[in-house]
């Protein structure tokens, strides 16, 4: 009987310091190197693929290799410094959802009476939505310094 309460407690303490191990280990979220962590939306973005690629401190030249020429750029000017916003926006996927807009006057007749009457129901109207993510680059005298990703949802009523 020693033997298997010894089995017993070697076991359980096995565990436990398994257990111990995985909470004290340094798990972090989805960080970019320039900025604060991924929300699971922006993860799933097309934009995420050409972030991922991202290191700082690339060329201008290294950043066109990797993801491409800019579709805008502009201008900063501060402090002497030579800096540029370059641009790339990503189009993500077309969501349409029915979405009430307004109610109307329905006529009903009250099951417990027999009378007539009226009831407000929901007007309901499909509404497209287009997400637009675009990843934003600051590059100074030609280094990428730092980057963010901004999304904008186009939204419009059929």
């Amino acid at each position: 009987m020693n033997v298997f309460a010894a089995i017993v407690k070697a076991t359980v303490g096995g565990i436990a310091t398994t257990l111990l191990a995985g909470c004290a280990s340094d798990s972090k979220p989805d960080t970019t190197a320039a900025g604060p962590p991924m929300s699971p939306q922006l993860a799933a973005s097309p934009a995420a693929a050409a972030v991922a690629k991202l290191s700082r401190n690339l060329t201008g030249e290294q950043v066109i290799a990797l993801i491409g020429p800019p579709a805008a750029t502009k201008p900063i000017t501060t402090g002497g410094l030579n800096a540029r916003i370059w641009s790339y926006p990503f189009r993500g996927a077309t969501d349409v959802r029915l979405v009430p807009v307004a109610t109307q006057d329905v006529p009903a007749i009250n099951p417990l009476t027999g009378r007539e009457t009226t009831r407000t129901e929901p007007v309901y109207q499909n509404q497209t939505i287009e997400v637009t993510d675009t990843l934003h680059l600051l590059m100074v005298e030609d280094q990428l310094i730092e980057w963010r990703v901004v999304r904008d949802e186009k939204k419009d009523f059929q």
